[in-house]
């Protein structure tokens, strides 16, 4: 997959989904928060939360690019991360670790909604 079809496939508000934490040996699973994304990507938190909610990246600026994905954890020069991360999306992701989340309702199903209205 080229730079270009990464970036089809992974715009913004997908990176916003696949951004999270594991810690205990990969047995708690759990979203990052807008805070914990802009800290990771040097964005203020108001810049996360206007970037997740876009379904392409044709108005942003490459390095905001290169900070928000890092920031999510998508990292679009790693071949081992972009493939795993294209069989979960390819293979119906089920989400659950953002259906535990008290924001399932508020942000993570709304913009899962969002993304299949684009």
């Amino acid at each position: 997959m080229n730079i270009w079809a990464k970036l089809e496939f992974f715009p913004p508000a997908v990176c916003r989904l696949l951004a999270r934490t594991v810690s205990s040996g990969k047995s708690v699973v759990r979203p990052k928060t807008a805070e914990e994304i802009a800290q990771d990507s040097g964005l203020p938190v108001t810049e996360v939360q206007s970037l997740s909610w876009k379904t392409s990246w044709d108005d942003v600026p490459v390095a905001k690019v290169k900070a928000f994905s890092l920031g999510c954890g998508v990292d679009f020069s790693n071949p081992k991360s972009m493939h795993r991360q294209t069989v979960y999306l390819s293979s119906s992701p089920s989400w659950s670790y953002l259906k535990k989340s008290d924001d399932w309702r508020s942000l993570y199903k709304p913009l899962i909604l969002a993304l299949q209205d684009a």
